[in-house]
C-alpha cells in the first residue's frame, strides 16, 4: 500500500464545547527545556499562572471537558515538581497516572514508553506548554474521520516572532494517533516524531495527515506566544466560574480587592484576590496582577503578569515580563522604556 500525506485545513468552522465522544487517552509530555527560559523567572512554563490556576491546569481541564479521561504524564526527565500533577489531578475528573524517563526519550519515544498505561483507545499527545484553543473532541474527531494513522496539528507562523516565517505551517504542540503507530516504534533509544516515526510509518504503508487550525492553539515558548494565552484566557474564559467578576469590559478582580478610585486599568487584565492597587497606579493588558499582590502609588505595568504576593514600590514601571514574588529589582530603564512606548 502507498503511504498517504493529507493536509487538511479547520477552517473558521464553529465548535460547541462538548465532551469527547470517542474514547481517548490523554499523554502530557512534560519536558524541562522550560527551565532554561530566562524569561520565566526559573518557574516551568506549566507552572506559569494563568488568570485563576496554572497553565497545566487549564490545559488539562480542557482535556477533561468534564469527562472522565485516561491521562498519563511522562516526565522525560524534566525536574520540576510533579506535585504539582498529583494536586491538579484531585480537583479533576481525570484518572491520573505518571511515567517517569530518567533521561530525554523524544515526543515518539515518551509515547512507547506510556504504552502500559493507554486502554487501546485513540491516543491525543499534548505538550505540557500547549495552549489550547480547539475542542480536544473535535481534533480527535479530524483524526479519524480522516483515516490515517497520526494526524499532525499545526498553526501558521504569524512572523511576530520569527524573521521571514509569516505563513509558515509549524508544529502547534498536540497530535492524534491510532494504537497501530506503537508498533512502529522502538522500545529503546530517542526517538522523534519528525525524524524517526514520521518515515517508519510511511515505509509502513501507514497513512499520515495534517490539520492546520486557525483558533489560537499554540504550543508557549516564548513570552509573544504566552502573552497570545494570556489575552485568550481573560477573553475568552469563563472567569465568573472561579470567583472573579467583571469590572469593566475584560477587566477582571477577585474578592477583598482595593482599588484606589485614581488607579486605571487597561483590559484585557485581571486583578487577583486580595491585592491592592493604590493611587495613581496603572495596569495595561495582557495582565495579571497574582493573589495578595501589592502595587504602590504611582506604579505603571505593561503587558506584565506577576506571581502571587508580589510588592511593587511607589513609582515603579515594569513592561513585558514576569514578576516573581522573590524578585523585586527594578531599574529606571525600565521605567524609561514604558514611557518612551506612551
Amino acid at each position: 500500500m502507498a503511504s498517504t500525506h493529507r493536509v487538511m485545513t479547520a477552517g473558521k468552522v464553529a465548535r460547541a464545547s462538548r465532551a469527547v465522544t470517542s474514547p481517548v487517552d490523554v499523554i502530557i509530555l512534560a519536558r524541562n527545556s522550560s527551565l532554561r527560559s530566562p524569561w520565566t523567572c526559573g518557574i516551568p512554563l506549566p507552572l506559569l499562572p494563568l488568570p485563576g490556576q496554572t497553565f497545566i491546569e487549564t490545559l488539562l481541564r480542557k482535556m477533561c471537558r468534564g469527562n472522565t479521561v485516561t491521562c498519563t504524564v511522562c516526565t522525560d526527565g524534566a525536574t520540576y515538581p510533579i506535585g504539582e500533577y498529583a494536586r491538579i489531578g484531585d480537583s479533576l475528573p481525570l484518572r491520573l497516572g505518571f511515567h517517569t524517563e530518567p533521561i530525554p526519550r523524544g515526543s515518539a519515544g515518551c509515547l512507547k514508553a506510556c504504552a502500559s498505561h493507554l486502554d487501546n483507545n485513540q491516543i491525543l499527545v499534548a505538550g505540557d506548554s500547549l495552549w489550547l484553543e480547539d475542542d480536544p473532541s473535535w481534533l480527535v474527531e479530524q483524526h479519524v474521520s480522516s483515516g490515517n494513522a497520526l494526524t499532525l496539528f499545526c498553526t501558521r507562523d504569524s512572523g511576530v516572532s520569527s524573521r521571514n516565517t509569516k505563513g509558515r505551517l509549524r508544529p502547534a504542540g498536540v497530535f492524534c494517533c491510532d494504537p497501530i503507530v506503537l508498533e512502529h516504534i522502538p522500545e529503546a533509544g530517542y526517538q522523534d516524531i519528525k525524524e524517526q516515526l514520521l518515515p517508519a510509518l510511511r515505509n509502513a504503508g501507514l497513512g499520515v495527515g495534517a490539520v492546520v487550525l486557525e483558533h489560537g492553539t499554540c504550543e508557549v515558548a516564548d513570552w509573544v506566544t504566552y502573552m497570545r494565552a494570556i489575552e485568550g484566557s481573560l477573553t475568552n474564559g469563563r472567569l465568573e466560574e472561579r470567583g472573579f467578576r467583571e469590572l469593566a469590559p475584560d477587566v477582571w478582580c477577585g474578592n477583598d480587592v482595593d482599588i484606589a478610585s485614581s488607579a486605571r486599568i487597561v483590559g484585557p487584565a485581571l486583578v487577583g484576590h486580595g491585592c491592592r492597587l493604590d493611587a495613581d497606579t496603572l495596569v495595561i493588558g495582557p495582565s495579571i496582577i497574582g493573589n495578595g499582590s501589592h502595587i504602590e502609588t504611582g506604579s505603571w505595568l505593561l503587558r506584565v503578569v506577576t506571581t502571587d504576593s508580589v510588592w511593587l514600590p511607589p513609582k515603579t514601571a515594569v513592561a513585558d515580563r514576569l514578576v516573581d514574588a522573590p524578585d523585586l529589582t527594578t531599574t529606571n530603564r525600565a521605567f524609561e522604556m514604558v514611557e518612551k512606548r506612551f
